[in-house]
Parts: structure tokens; C-alpha cells; sequence
């Protein structure tokens, strides 16, 4: 039986989008790692300029609600540490969020994260306190 080729747009409810694109957090716009990444971003129009403002935008609030969130946390007043993380995980631009714990975690997340080592402390807490990105 003659072997299929792949599908030439990636589906991320069926398979890791994660070895053919990449979120560039500091400028908000998909960066290709395959072909079929490439095709995807072309196809779906991933770096329209409405997007990548949006995702530049989750990216300057998301800190923000990680530390009302850790806040809410320290004072055990987990109803509105539960808002917060529910807040931070269902912005329409919830790729960022997944992207930002995913590079919080990744090797080298210091250097990602230079110029902000709050937001990679902020991120970190939430993954070992709640284990939420397990959700990604």
C-alpha cells in the first residue's frame, strides 16, 4: 500500500502545531519551521496585522492577570484566583498564553524572558502552584 503524504495545513486539534510554528512572543507574528508551517500561516492568514496586535496586546496583559492572579493566590482567595486563571486561559488570543508557558518551561526561557524576569517568575508560580499547563 503506497504510503500517503501529509496533510499540507496542520490541524491542531489533531496533531502538535508546535515542530511547525513557533509564536514569537516579542513581535506577536508566527515564524514558519516547515513547509507546512508556512502554508498554514499563508493560508489562514495567521500574520495579519489584526492579529499580531492582538497577540502583541494578550502579551503585555497576560502578566498583568498573572499577578492579580498570584495576589489572589497568596491572600487563599482561590474563587478569584480561579477568575483570574480562567481570565488569563480564555483570552480570544489564548495561543499566547499557551506559547508563554511553553517557553517559560523550555530550555533557555531565561534568555527569552531577559528583559522581563517577573513575567517568567510570574509564569513559573502558576505552572508549579496549579499545574495548569498541563491545559495547554
Amino acid at each position: 500500500m503506497p504510503k500517503t503524504a501529509p496533510p499540507l495545513l496542520i490541524d491542531p486539534s489533531s496533531e502538535d502545531p508546535a515542530p511547525h510554528l513557533h509564536l514569537s512572543l516579542a513581535t506577536g507574528a508566527y515564524i514558519d519551521l516547515t513547509a507546512r508551517g508556512d502554508a498554514t500561516i499563508k493560508v489562514f492568514g495567521l500574520n495579519r496585522k489584526i492579529l499580531v496586535r492582538g497577540r502583541l496586546n494578550a502579551y503585555r496583559i497576560t502578566p498583568l492577570l498573572l499577578d492579580q492572579w498570584r495576589t489572589a493566590f497568596e491572600k487563599d482567595d482561590l474563587k478569584e484566583a480561579d477568575a483570574y486563571a480562567a481570565t488569563i486561559w480564555e483570552q480570544p488570543t489564548a495561543d499566547v498564553v499557551h506559547a508563554m508557558f511553553h517557553q517559560a518551561l523550555a530550555p533557555g526561557a531565561e534568555d527569552i524572558f531577559a528583559d522581563e524576569p517577573e513575567t517568567l517568575t510570574l509564569l513559573r508560580d502558576q505552572v508549579i502552584r496549579t499545574g495548569l499547563v498541563g491545559t495547554c
